[in-house]
């Protein structure tokens, strides 16, 4: 099924893939930043359901229910940073990504599956 905005709705949800922006812990990105990135790249838009600021702070991106980023079957988060080390989020990233697993596990009732991308 199509939303309104074009995308398709994904059929089933069984992972989440945590994207990161390959910038440095000093520079911190908006929701618009990186929709920004994508456009830059050749996307349609932003891609992500979720987005984590440097400060933890989360911006919702794209429809729950919608197809994310290269993935359709997952609920696609981006994390502010990850220039050196993609899988190194700061303690404040880290309690906002732990809040979107709650979320997603609950409503979509799978267990821990995620990558790093």
């Amino acid at each position: 099924m199509l939303q309104k905005n074009g995308r398709k709705n994904r059929e089933t949800t069984n992972s989440i893939v945590i994207y990161r922006t390959n910038t440095d812990e000093k520079t911190n990105l908006t929701k618009h930043d990186v929709r920004k990135q994508q456009l830059d790249l050749g996307m349609l838009g932003l891609g992500y359901h979720y987005i984590v600021d440097l400060t933890g702070e989360i911006e919702k991106g794209i429809d729950i229910e919608a197809v994310g980023v290269e993935s359709p079957t997952a609920i696609c988060v981006c994390i502010v940073g990850g220039k050196t080390d993609k899988t190194k989020i700061n303690k404040e990233q880290q309690i906002s990504l732990d809040l979107i697993k709650q979320f997603v596990y609950q409503k979509y009732n799978f267990n821990l599956q995620e990558e790093y991308v």
